[in-house]
């Protein structure tokens, strides 16, 4: 077992990065333009997001040359992911029904799954840091939402142990669970560190939000991989 610390987290990360940059750089251009096509509609921008966020967690265990396996991202992180997107896509949808029929508007739960209300002339009107705004505001919600599901209902650490380790989902919420527990002290870290990046990305450069999955999908693999060997 490796030493869990925010500074050896932050190494494993930019070390995992640096394997392939030109790689990574790609992955940040289609991270754009998939979290992009999410704003057509709200379910659409959860399941982008939730998908594109656990296929790079995927992507980073290949990545590590420590591993000693290559993982399928289509076979062995999709279904996991969708299944996830999905539960959240439901979870979501009822908060909606149950919201709108209390302050009566109706009209919003056909937007959960429709909401393009942008014209050509509103959106040349806008500033570019307004576009980035638009375009990606959904996509940093549903991360955050994600990070508070797994913090309420799992563990930071129960996707990665179902994809590497095959546990059930009861086994890796409970196994998560332990080990948050022995390690509470860099996880609250951790967490600061992403709400601090969170922040800065919401305040001032929005366009910057598809890099931050980049982010958790990173810590999310290094804080596991130093904890356990899969």
């Amino acid at each position: 077992m490796k030493t869990l610390s925010l500074a050896a987290c932050i190494q494993d990360v930019i070390r995992l990065w640096a394997r392939s940059p030109l790689k990574l750089a790609i992955i940040l251009l289609a991270l754009h333009l998939v979290l992009g096509l999410g704003r057509v509609s709200l379910a659409a921008s959860i399941v982008c997001a939730v998908v594109s966020l656990f296929v790079l967690v995927g992507y980073m265990a290949n990545q590590d040359q420590h591993t000693g396996r290559e993982y399928n991202l289509v076979k062995d992180c999709v279904p996991l992911a969708l299944v996830f997107a999905l539960m959240i896509v439901s979870c979501w949808f009822v908060f909606r029904v149950l919201f709108s029929l209390q302050n009566d508007t109706p009209q919003q739960i056909l937007t959960f799954w429709f909401d393009w209300q942008l014209s050509d002339t509103a959106l040349a009107d806008m500033s570019f840091m307004q576009k980035a705004s638009w375009l990606y505001a959904s996509s940093l919600v549903t991360l955050i939402f994600v990070w508070l599901m797994l913090a309420s209902f799992g563990s930071w650490f129960s996707y990665p142990l179902m994809v590497f380790q095959q546990l059930s989902w009861s086994q890796a919420r409970y196994q998560g669970r332990q080990l948050f527990r022995q390690h509470v002290g860099i996880m609250y870290q951790l967490s600061a560190l992403l709400i601090v990046l969170s922040l800065l990305c919401v305040a001032i450069a929005p366009v910057f939000i598809p890099f931050l999955y980049i982010v958790f999908a990173s810590l999310m693999y290094v804080s596991l991989q130093r904890l356990q060997s899969f």
